[in-house]
């Protein structure tokens, strides 16, 4: 029991570190800061089990019964965090906030509408023994539940199995369709993480039903192993899911042995079919990102950027403006600057012009008189007096606090 708590202890620390590691070296890669993430919530399961009493069967303690509630959630919630973690990895940029919340249906809505029914009908949690007991009770609601809540949890696992054993060919397939323009890097310890759960997942059943102490020990410290390879990966490892966001260099194929050539920099001019079809939703997902985030407002904001909502190479967006928007980058954005300094001029007649365009993303004035002179016909001092003049055509985008607080 005390060597038990020991290594309860050893790693509840281990995820609290290696979650501060992660998220202090995250550099932007989501895959960082979703183990980070995993591992907080690992953290905070931990903590739950060494308050808990033996008393207490919603938390899977030591010398849990068999096929206990609270020991099938807390693995199939697990399972769901590794499987989001590793999902990243092989498809970097996939596990956006609307993918990871469908993700997570199958786990936590089974699992909060347990807990919920329990806690409002009042009934004691049902202990069982063995299996006689568990066909013996089926049909109690929290012992058939379980059955549903492991059936979920084990979805989960077999995804993960499935991936780790095919994650080469679905990597390179999302390289080719995302067309990345970074080099993905090696993968190959994904199947060396494979062959590491795969003892981890046995000694959870064991543990899960039969309850012994001992499969419950070297659970613990299999996943002492296990998460501290995950955490070396996720930090040193060029191949965790990391996506550069530096342009793009070119490289000699004959120097990148066994890089996927479809996430190599395009040649001038080159549009694949495949990509020609993707661009009307690449041009309203940008469109979207502009009028929401107004990232035109950046002084230093470069066609690079655009890749923190299209994981798109140089070549590949540039493309998005010329052949999905019609026009250049830096038109785009110097439409977007203007119309939003219009609106400046009109909802504040008083701001000096100077101020104006340093809020509208221009680092110079006399760029901003320039551009504002070509695409309005006047001069911004002229257009605001007519303005003025004629307050009946009041148009413009909406300014809000990104302007800096006007």
């Amino acid at each position: 029991m005390i060597h038990l708590t020991y290594l309860q202890i050893a790693c509840a620390q281990e995820y609290l570190l290696g979650s501060v590691f992660l998220f202090c070296r995250s550099e932007g890669i989501r895959a960082r800061r979703l183990l980070a993430g995993g591992l907080l919530c690992c953290y905070a399961n931990a903590l739950l089990i060494l308050w808990a009493t033996p008393d207490d069967h919603m938390i899977p303690v030591a010398g849990t019964p068999f096929f206990p509630v609270s020991l099938i959630a807390t693995g199939t919630f697990g399972a769901f965090l590794l499987l989001v973690y590793l999902l990243e990895v092989v498809h970097p940029g996939l596990m956006n906030w609307r993918n990871r919340v469908l993700a997570a249906i199958p786990c936590l809505c089974p699992i909060l509408l347990y807990y919920l029914t329990v806690t409002i009908s009042g009934k004691p949690v049902r202990v069982l023994s063995n299996g006689v007991e568990l066909i013996r009770y089926f049909q109690e609601f929290n012992v058939w539940f379980r059955v549903i809540l492991f059936l979920s949890g084990l979805l989960y696992v077999v995804g993960l199995f499935w991936l780790l054993a095919n994650y080469h060919a679905r990597h390179l397939q999302w390289c080719k369709q995302k067309a990345l323009k970074a080099l993905p890097g090696d993968l190959s310890w994904l199947r060396q993480a494979g062959w590491g759960l795969a003892p981890v997942m046995l000694l959870y059943l064991l543990w899960l039903f039969n309850g012994w102490e001992a499969a419950h020990e070297v659970f613990l410290l299999l996943c002492l192993l296990f998460f501290a390879f995950l955490i070396y990966k996720g930090l040193f490892h060029r191949g965790a899911g990391a996506i550069s966001t530096q342009p793009a260099v070119a490289l000699d194929a004959s120097a990148v042995t066994g890089i996927y050539d479809s996430c190599l920099e395009l040649p001038d001019g080159y549009v694949d079919e495949t990509f020609e079809a993707l661009l009307p939703g690449y041009a309203d997902q940008v469109k979207k990102w502009m009028q929401t985030a107004q990232p035109y407002l950046r002084k230093d904001f470069k066609l690079i950027d655009v890749s923190e909502v299209l994981l798109l190479n140089r070549s590949y967006l540039s493309l998005v403006f010329n052949k999905g928007m019609g026009e250049s980058f830096s038109q785009v954005v110097q439409q977007y600057r203007i119309e939003y300094a219009k609106a400046l001029l009109q909802i504040y007649p008083e701001m000096h012009i100077e101020e104006v365009a340093s809020r509208s993303g221009f680092a110079v004035p006399a760029t901003f008189y320039s551009v504002f002179l070509k695409q309005a016909g006047v001069t911004p001092r002229q257009y605001r007096d007519q303005f003025i003049d004629n307050p009946s055509g009041k148009e413009g985008m909406c300014v809000t606090s990104k302007a800096g607080g006007v």
